[in-house]
């Protein structure tokens, strides 16, 4: 059976990570996003298929960076 995810809520529930990417080439920190945070921010029903506004809105906590990417890490079986 195909499950497809598409909101934070799914995210959730299916047990996946967020991963924010520092956007600078010279940094590449990366952190996992907190998504209960993200959901009170944007919104459980919130797409983060092709989104674009939490990934302007990082801000790596290293090198002050603003922008990055979002990665989708599944859980460990």
């Amino acid at each position: 059976m195909t499950t497809t995810l598409a909101t934070i809520d799914d995210f959730r529930r299916h047990g996946h990570t967020l991963l924010g990417h520092c956007g600078n080439p010279l940094c590449g920190r990366c952190r996992s996003l907190d998504l209960d945070a993200l959901a009170d921010r944007y919104g459980a029903d919130y797409s983060i298929i092709g989104e674009k506004r939490i990934r302007a809105a990082l801000v790596c906590s290293a090198c002050g960076h603003r922008g990055g990417s979002i990665t989708i890490q599944t859980p460990a079986r």
